[in-house]
């Protein structure tokens, strides 16, 4: 999982303080959040949307890792609750990783 580790070459990198285990139970709660549309806890990444692909972003309610890369480090590498979840056709899960909506911008699931 390429999430597992800080990659000080990008410009942001959301890093999991889990192990590979514990990051399928955070994607398994996100998936739950998202059929349920709790839009208290999940939000869509702004112009990310296309018609075969949603993203997330997704309140998990406990720390699940920080932001790394270049900018996370010069921030101190800030703790996040938050991961941003692709899901493809409805049902497949693409990528999962910690995120901020201080970071990224979201919007309303409608």
């Amino acid at each position: 999982m390429l999430h597992t580790k800080d990659d000080l070459t990008k410009p942001i990198h959301g890093v999991f303080r889990s192990t590979n285990y514990e990051v399928l139970n955070i994607s398994d709660k996100a998936y739950k959040l998202i059929l349920a549309k709790d839009r208290q806890k999940i939000f869509l990444v702004k112009g990310a949307q296309t018609p075969a692909r949603a993203t997330y972003m997704v309140d998990i309610g406990e720390q699940v890792g920080f932001i790394g890369g270049i900018q996370g480090s010069s921030l101190g590498n800030p703790a996040t609750n938050w991961i941003r979840i692709v899901i493809e056709n409805s049902n497949n899960n693409i990528t999962i990783f910690p995120d901020s909506p201080n970071i990224t911008p979201v919007i309303p699931i409608p």
